[in-house]
């Protein structure tokens, strides 16, 4: 379990990171499960994750929309404000 094994420092950065759609040509999946369209991105079709860096080990940490829907204080507060709560 991570939060037993890493105690993480002071230096935290939550951010986003898209990661861009590629679709396989030879036959593979064609359809992205959560497609996120971003007007302001340089190459704005893709998935789009929520990240948390740590800075003292170099870890990264990412969720995804699916993932974030279900964890604590969702119900309770917007997305994003839900997300810095439970880091």
């Amino acid at each position: 379990n991570r939060l037993r094994t890493i105690n993480p420092g002071t230096e935290l950065v939550i951010d986003e990171s898209m990661g861009k759609w590629m679709p396989s040509r030879q036959g593979g999946q064609t359809a992205i499960p959560h497609l996120t369209k971003i007007a302001r991105k340089p190459k704005g079709i893709g998935s789009e994750y929520k990240t948390l860096a740590e800075c003292t080990y170099g870890i990264m940490l990412q969720e995804g929309k699916e993932v974030m829907a279900n964890r604590g204080f969702t119900g309770l507060y917007p997305k994003h404000t839900a997300l810095v709560l439970r880091v």
